[in-house]
């Protein structure tokens, strides 16, 4: 079901995630992007933005961009997963559950 109304961000969430909640949430919600469904995988991906944001040395924050790429990917949030692929799929797109 699409959600078509923000919902808060965990309260668990720490600050830059929780604003990162907020912008995607409704960046998504405008492009009919979001399912009830797809809210954990909104979470990963904030934590994803925060971990890079707040990365102490350059693999963190590799491993945090090619997570956060990873997901965005599923939403079809990236120039690269809005282009597509020639046969309608999604290049180099791994299961995102696959990073937990």
């Amino acid at each position: 079901m699409k959600l078509k109304k923000k919902i808060a961000p965990p309260s668990y969430l720490g600050k830059i995630a929780s604003e990162h909640w907020k912008f995607l949430m409704s960046a998504l919600i405008k492009d009919e992007r979001l399912e009830t469904i797809d809210l954990g995988l909104l979470e990963m991906a904030c934590v994803s933005y925060a971990d890079y944001r707040e990365a102490e040395d350059l693999a963190e924050r590799k491993k945090a961009i090619s997570t956060y790429e990873k997901i965005m990917c599923a939403f079809e949030a990236t120039p690269k997963a809005r282009r597509g692929s020639k046969n309608g799929e999604i290049d180099e797109l791994n299961d995102p559950y696959d990073l937990i």
